[in-house]
């Protein structure tokens, strides 16, 4: 599989699943539930689709209950930092947020990590192992997050660190 492959696979199922929740113009409305009663939904904001997230954010139409920003993750001297677009789209959330919705806004970390060379690892263990190995390292790194998060302004964080299933050490 190419390194785009997970990618493309991930901004296909998040465009089904945001474009499944929206009813089209001409659907019946009638079938729609107030709000106070429809299912409320946290829903994930990719940074590589971050180009009119806002817009169809809107459509949740009182739904939408909290907002994921996916993701900050590492670079390659394994820095944790928000991507430009996530940034930028939550300070659009920021400023549209006049009484009309607001939405608690928690950070996605993971465990990805561009390399010094260009491209990326995906999913990297040895990353974790470095970052949560020792107790100072693991303090280390629970201070970036927290240091992150308060000056991004997020209401907290939802932690997406894969591929460690099979490993009891992690």
């Amino acid at each position: 599989m190419g390194r785009k492959t997970p990618a493309l696979l991930a901004l296909f199922i998040t465009a089904v699943l945001l474009s499944g929740c929206a009813f089209p113009d001409h659907a019946d409305k009638s079938m729609q539930l107030p709000p106070e009663k429809a299912e409320k939904m946290s829903v994930w904001t990719a940074y590589w689709d971050a180009d009119g997230a806002l817009e169809e954010l809107t459509d949740f139409d009182g739904r939408l209950e909290s907002l994921e920003y996916f993701a900050a993750y590492f670079d390659s001297q394994n820095k944790l930092f928000i991507p430009d677009e996530i940034a930028a789209l939550r300070e659009l959330v920021k400023q549209a947020d006049k009484g009309t919705f607001c939405w608690p806004g928690y950070l996605t970390i993971v465990n990805d990590k561009l390399l010094a060379g260009g491209g990326s690892s995906l999913k990297d263990t040895v990353l974790l192992y470095t970052l949560l190995g020792e107790p100072g390292a693991r303090q280390a790194h629970i201070q970036d997050l927290l240091a992150l998060t308060e000056s991004g302004g997020y209401d907290g964080v939802e932690i997406d660190y894969e591929a460690i299933r099979g490993d009891r050490v992690l």
